[in-house]
């Protein structure tokens, strides 16, 4: 203890600011590795069969010897029949589980289509299970299928079982529309105490769901691969195009959307970066800059999904429907179009994430009159930093609190967390549309780098107030980990007013339901008539064992 005391009193007498940042210890670095991780990963679907434009609900399970494995990203892919991806999504994990979608995109044509997901490493694993495919049937009724005149034997999902299921319990298997179901899931001895369960309208016809071996789909995976551990969140790898590689060059990347952050990150002898995350959420592009601003960045961001592709010899099988497949395309139809107007998706919000560093001085603008360049702005309001001319050029110089003496370099400069490191061209910036100003008027360590200072300005739209991106920086798309949409109302009868029409397809999805013998599950049935499946699954530890349950149950009109 007085250990930690007298260490807390160096560094506060020393006036540093430190940034705790994820740093690359031994246990999370990138590293070459003989053998990846033996993660299983295994998906849960609300449906196989989609019309463009629905959402696909999924949830995750991955596990690492039997127990939810640390990871904390999965990445969902839909492939089409060349193999290339039409929807890609980073779902973030907890505890091993996650919830995530897929929204179909709306252009895409009628075909079958491969869903695969998987961790950063798992492709690597040797385990049967390291990767999660699901063959999609996707109906475009703009771009139809080639239509039969006869019908095929209909097969359904593998796991459909008619009649009697032991795991799953009901009172009858034919329900009125608009009726309350009442179900109780049973799991297997030995299971955890959670559960999965969703209810779908199945298809009537021929669909393809035939699950394939990894080997099946692949030519031999190379395994030769550094294994990149998320443990603590996402890993940007980056790469440097450079012939000579300086591994004491800094680079800056900053993450833009409905948030802003700033990461370090420093070329190992290969050329390579990793820029630690953590939970790398709500962003929708990264700027990379330099510490060599003066230079183009000759630099290269790889994507984090798993470039290697279907093998020559695979192909899905071809995609064909029959007559008895329009009642349920337009039922489907009508489900999205009102379900969409009356039931709309709605993201949750943003978590509120303070400023990245601790300020000494913080400035609304508002609160000030307001002048056309940051160099007076600066100069008439905040005292701690001086505006100074240098080789005909005006740069800044913060005033050194702890030390009482005024430092000599620039300080580092933020626009909504875009390093900015032309301080002539700061200094003539119009800051009319710059919400707040903080300062740091002491030493900011930044993982292993070295500011005299800081200067951030925050605008009020996060678009870094109309500032010009600099010149040498490069702009990339790069989406994080998908946002949670609230889906508390979506599967459920609008009871405040019934007035609203009830055409959903999906009937309930709810994911890590607790074990409950006295508490069944309830959930309504809609003014769709027809079959549908009701789905179980669940994770037996002592077996490692992934399991599904389905049943099916008839919803018929009422006589009115």
């Amino acid at each position: 203890m007085r250990i930690f005391i007298n260490l807390f009193i160096l560094i506060s007498l020393s006036g540093l600011t430190i940034f705790p940042s994820i740093g690359q210890s031994d246990m999370t670095k990138p590293m070459a590795s003989e053998k990846a991780p033996e993660e299983t990963v295994h998906v849960h679907l609300t449906d196989h069969v989609l019309i463009s434009g629905e959402t696909l609900w999924l949830h995750v399970l991955v596990t690492l010897e039997g127990k939810p494995t640390p990871s904390k990203i999965v990445y969902a892919e839909i492939l089409d029949r060349r193999g290339n991806p039409v929807k890609q999504q980073m779902i973030g994990l907890k505890e091993g589980k996650g919830d995530g979608y897929l929204e179909v995109p709306e252009q895409l044509p009628s075909d079958h289509y491969l869903l695969r997901v998987y961790t950063r490493n798992s492709p690597y694993a040797e385990n049967p299970h390291r990767i999660s495919h699901h063959v999609l049937s996707i109906i475009n009724p703009q771009n139809p299928p080639r239509i039969l005149a006869e019908s095929k034997t209909p097969i359904r999902n593998i796991s459909f079982k008619e009649g009697e299921n032991r795991f799953i319990q009901l009172e009858k298997s034919s329900w009125l529309t608009s009726e309350t179901i009442v179900m109780n899931v049973k799991p297997e001895e030995g299971s955890v105490p959670y559960f999965n369960v969703s209810v779908t309208k199945v298809f009537p016809g021929y669909f393809e769901n035939k699950p394939y071996a990894i080997d099946d789909i692949y030519a031999p995976i190379k395994k030769d691969k550094v294994i990149v551990p998320e443990i603590y969140g996402h890993i940007i790898k980056g790469r440097l195009l450079a012939d000579k590689v300086d591994t004491t060059e800094t680079f800056f990347l900053s993450a833009h959307g409905t948030q802003a952050h700033l990461f370090l990150g420093k070329p190992n002898q290969n050329g390579d970066f990793f820029f630690e995350t953590g939970a790398f959420s709500h962003f929708d592009y990264v700027v990379v800059q330099s510490s060599k601003s003066e230079e183009q960045v000759n630099f290269l961001l790889e994507s984090p999904f798993w470039d290697q592709r279907p093998k020559a010899g695979f192909d899905l099988p071809g995609f064909s429907l029959t007559q008895e497949a329009k009642q349920f395309i337009e039922d489907r139809l009508l489900a999205h179009a009102t379900n969409r107007y009356f039931m709309p998706e709605k993201m949750l919000p943003p978590p509120t994430v303070p400023f990245q560093f601790i300020a000494d001085h913080s400035y609304l603008l508002d609160d000030y009159n307001r002048f056309d360049n940051m160099a007076t702005t600066i100069r008439e309001y905040v005292p701690s930093v001086y505006v100074r001319s240098q080789n005909r050029k005006t740069i800044f110089k913060n005033f050194n609190l702890p030390y009482n003496r005024l430092f000599q370099e620039n300080p580092l400069i933020l626009v909504d967390g875009m390093p900015v490191f032309d301080s002539d061209e700061f200094s003539r910036f119009n800051p009319k549309e710059i919400e707040r100003m903080d300062i740091v008027n002491r030493y900011l360590y930044f993982q292993e780098n070295l500011f005299q200072g800081l200067i951030a300005l925050t605008s009020y739209n996060n678009d870094f107030g109309k500032y010009d991106l600099p010149k040498n920086a490069l702009f990339i798309e790069y989406q994080g980990i998908q946002p949670q949409k609230n889906t508390g109302n979506l599967f459920v009868k609008n009871q405040e007013n019934r007035r609203f029409p009830d055409f959903r397809n999906i009937l309930l999805w709810e994911t890590n339901r607790k074990r409950e013998e006295d508490h069944p599950i309830l959930f309504q049935s809609s003014d769709l008539e027809g079959d549908y499946e009701i789905r179980a699954s669940f994770w037996n530890p002592a077996t490692e064992n992934w399991k599904e349950e389905s049943r099916l149950i008839k919803v018929v009109a009422r006589n009115e």
